[in-house]
């Protein structure tokens, strides 16, 4: 196969148990020569290579690569290296797409050479049931923009699994994804904008999220949730590394208020939801955000109340004293 117009990179990992619907999800554009689908075993345990082999064995498109276990980010960035397509998307192994959507959005995204073009997500349950809940609210849509451009427009950065990216546009600028986090998704989407001169955002629904048990926010132990809170940390102390490449008031502007959003976020969520949580963890979260220089929160934020609210959250005595009634 020479040449595809899209590249669909899946991580799968443990998968048996969804390739089966997953081959239904893909039977669209299997054997497609404009389409290459790219399963990435990301070191299973189980038999999930040899079934991804035997499924790929039927079709011409299908290309199964084998890696040590890294995480979902280090095998996005494995099937990025070794894709062909023009264009790049992201799809879970246990989500679907709507590939008449996907389509039509790869030929606009292709006529008016777009470094990204967005769309939306719907989620849904085990059974396929729709959960009225949207991803984005743009005050903008269908409107030729640079990143930064729809980041004034309220783009939240989230998940990728929402984009047909241009790959040389992530190649040449090297965007690649922060491997060993888990919001890595928010992270890179936010690089993606900050460099991206031709993007598009569009109200079609091109993507379905399902949400099961199983999933790393729904089924989270201490560890897990911790690991998740800390990296949001992480995450914030990597958008401000953004500010030494712009000079420019509205971008730096805008990385401030994503660094500062990720920071306000991460201790909202801890003051909300502290089950699984102590002292020793929170002061550590404190630590990390004072050696970065992200906290106390300084410069703007995205909506009046993470603003009015960042006075309490910068006291630190009160806002710890707040938390002790809920902590161990």
């Amino acid at each position: 196969m020479s040449s595809p117009k899209l590249s669909l990179v899946i991580p799968v990992y443990n998968a048996v148990a969804h390739l089966e619907s997953l081959a239904a999800v893909l039977d669209p554009v299997l054997n497609r020569s404009d389409i290459e689908i790219i399963l990435v075993n990301d070191g299973s345990a189980d038999d999930t290579l040899n079934t991804a082999r035997q499924f790929a064995g039927k079709f011409q498109n299908v290309l199964v690569l084998d890696k040590a276990n890294g995480g979902a980010a280090s095998a996005r960035n494995f099937g990025i290296r070794n894709a062909n397509g023009k264009y790049l998307a992201f799809l879970d192994a246990d989500d679907r797409m709507d590939f008449k959507v996907i389509e039509s959005l790869l030929e606009r995204a292709e006529a008016d050479a777009l470094d990204i073009i967005g769309f939306d997500l719907r989620y849904i349950d085990v059974a396929g049931n729709l959960q009225e809940r949207s991803l984005h609210q743009l005050s903008t849509y269908d409107v030729l923009q640079t990143g930064v451009d729809y980041l004034e427009a309220g783009y939240q950065p989230s998940s990728i699994c929402i984009f047909l990216v241009a790959r040389a546009f992530v190649l040449s600028n090297g965007l690649f994804f922060e491997e060993g986090i888990t919001h890595e998704d928010v992270e890179i989407s936010f690089r993606w904008m900050m460099g991206a001169k031709r993007v598009v955002f569009t109200r079609e629904i091109g993507y379905f999220y399902v949400q099961h048990l199983g999933s790393v926010t729904n089924q989270l132990t201490a560890a897990k949730k911790q690991k998740y809170l800390m990296d949001e940390a992480v995450v914030a102390a990597k958008m401000k590394q953004q500010l030494a490449k712009y000079s420019g008031t509205k971008e730096q502007d805008l990385v401030r208020k994503n660094y500062n959003s990720v920071v306000w976020n991460l201790l909202y969520t801890i003051y909300k939801d502290p089950e699984m949580l102590d002292r020793s963890f929170v002061t550590a979260v404190l630590d990390k955000l004072k050696a970065d220089g992200l906290y106390p929160v300084k410069g703007p934020l995205k909506t009046t109340f993470q603003t009015f609210s960042k006075y309490v959250m910068n006291t630190e005595f009160l806002w710890k004293m707040l938390l002790n009634r809920k902590l161990k």
